[in-house]
């Protein structure tokens, strides 16, 4: 990272002026930063990172940023009871924007989107078939474990047939998003007894506790190993567009928070970087004697989405793929759910 420009404090309020001057020509947002403190503060960051003189953020950028700093410096002096200070959070702000800046510069390795996404023009908004869902993805190049779908008793059995393994039973609805709130998930059966008995306890867990679900049918997928759970994301955020997450998946997602964001698309390099800022990145590269995880593979799987996600931003809200499970063959996505809103 280059290093900080700080300006002697007698220089500062003269350059100051003369930056915001050149960043109000560009940026319409920029005319709200008044106060003096602001100004000089914004200054400093933008020479930071690299953004003036020449100016590689487009205007739109530097006007977020810059108000978005400016509302930080706004709560200067107030104290945060739980954590930090406002100060605090000001600084916090100018690292990201310089982090911010390092990005662009990577830029130039930035792949294009996708030509188009693979979701069809004419799928409804709300939450997605899982056969749907798992599909689409699947034709963009995402690895997605195998799902079909049974009606009935028998149709599970017949499918656990043809896959000839343990397989996993998951509820099928349109008004259940989270499978495993209601006990909607049975897995590793292997047996004919086993999957009659799971698709009369699911069928029955569905009419207890979400009695005016409709229920489509049980989804019927082949029960996959790994040795690492992971979760990636894409949501639709109002301010900064399209964005993808990664982190430690299963159960401890909610609880650990141990994730990382970036805006799409970007490239395998990009990804790679998004897997050494989380804390259990160690667990990658193996702990006490065990075996590593193959990072690269991870990588491309999250640059592939990324591509992916950049394209369907028209249509996509949120996806969620929890668990992403990695094995020495890479990774794959074992549960997804998407949720479609037009903008």
């Amino acid at each position: 990272m280059r290093k900080p420009q700080v300006l002697p404090s007698e220089e500062v309020p003269q350059t100051a002026a003369v930056l915001l001057d050149s960043l109000r020509a560009r940026s319409p947002r920029v005319h709200c930063i008044t106060n003096s403190v602001a100004q000089n503060f914004t200054a400093n960051v933008l020479l930071a990172a690299g953004c003036v003189p020449s100016m590689t953020l487009s205007s739109e950028e530097i006007g977020d940023f810059v108000a978005g700093a400016h509302a930080l410096l706004v709560n200067l002096g107030t104290f945060d009871c739980e954590r930090r200070t406002a100060a605090e959070r000001a600084v916090e702000a100018a690292h990201a924007l310089v982090r911010y800046s390092e990005f662009r510069r990577r830029s130039v390795s930035i792949p294009r989107p996708l030509d188009r996404s693979s979701i069809p023009d004419d799928a409804k908004d709300g939450l997605q078939p899982t056969l749907s869902a798992v599909k689409w993805l699947g034709d963009a190049g995402i690895p997605m474990a195998p799902v079909m779908l049974a009606k009935s008793a028998d149709e599970a059995v017949k499918l656990w047939q043809a896959i000839g393994s343990a397989v996993v039973l998951k509820v099928e609805s349109p008004d259940i998003t989270h499978k495993t709130d209601i006990g909607g998930v049975l897995l590793d059966l292997n047996d004919e007894v086993a999957i009659r008995d799971g698709f009369l306890k699911l069928t029955r867990s569905v009419a207890e506790k979400v009695p005016r679900a409709r229920l489509d049918g049980l989804i019927v997928q082949p029960m996959v190993r790994g040795e690492l759970e992971l979760v990636m994301g894409v949501k639709r955020d109002p301010i900064f567009g399209m964005v993808v997450m990664a982190g430690l998946g299963g159960v401890l997602v909610e609880v650990l928070k141990d994730v990382v964001f970036r805006i799409p698309p970007f490239d395998t390099e990009e990804a790679e970087r998004m897997l050494h800022e989380l804390r259990v990145s160690a667990l990658l590269d193996g702990v006490r004697g065990q075996r590593g995880i193959g990072r690269r593979g991870i990588a491309k799987m999250l640059a592939r989405l990324s591509c992916w996600a950049a394209a369907a931003e028209s249509s996509l809200a949120e996806l969620d793929l929890n668990p992403v499970l990695v094995g020495p063959t890479g990774p794959i996505a074992v549960d997804c759910v998407m949720v479609l809103k037009r903008k």
